[in-house]
């Protein structure tokens, strides 16, 4: 039951999702100075095509993510001359999304277990590709509007952002994308 809910709640996310087309995510560091800009689009197919631009507007990553009918969502990261620089698994277990990351050759890189304890909070914890705590998440909904805050292994604050848009339905970034 409890992987029906999570499932039919990123099922919604997506779905509902779709019909806004177009998220935008500005992220910030600890200081609270811009680094980044994120821009989503979510394809008519459920395709949800990211592109990541620096502080300066210029291109740093573009990512792309089909998600399957079981749920499975699967993520290609490119750099900004198109070369693929990682991939993710993302699937559903019981109450919590359980994402795997691995480099351009396939090594396993990193791990992030997202869970979502209410209805308005995501949390997801980084780990390294020895289990060790490199990181954590947490993103609050508020109508369509959501803000996260990244903390690192030691809870210090390490970034945060704002954006528009629904969120369960995005794979959880994986913390080695570079922040300039």
């Amino acid at each position: 039951m409890k992987y029906l809910h999570l499932h039919a709640l990123l099922s919604l996310g997506l779905t509902i999702s779709a019909l806004a087309q177009t998220h935008r995510e500005i992220v910030r560091d600890s200081s609270g100075r811009l680094v980044q800009t994120i821009e989503r689009r979510v394809g008519p197919n459920g395709q949800i095509s990211s592109t990541t631009r620096d502080a300066a507007g210029r291109l740093v990553q573009q990512s792309t993510t089909h998600v399957s009918p079981s749920g499975r969502a699967t993520t290609q990261y490119r750099d900004s001359s198109g070369r693929l620089t990682g991939t993710a698994q993302s699937q559903a277990l019981g109450v919590a999304q359980k994402t795997q990351f691995r480099d351009a050759s396939g090594r396993l890189t990193g791990t992030a277990t997202t869970r979502l304890p209410s209805n308005h909070s995501i949390q997801t914890q980084f780990r390294d590709s020895s289990g060790r705590l490199t990181g954590q998440s947490q993103t609050h909904q508020s109508g369509r509007a959501f803000s996260t805050q990244e903390r690192d292994a030691t809870g210090r604050l390490s970034g945060q952002s704002q954006g528009f848009g629904l969120v369960p339905g995005r794979p959880p970034v994986p913390p080695n994308v570079p922040k300039k």
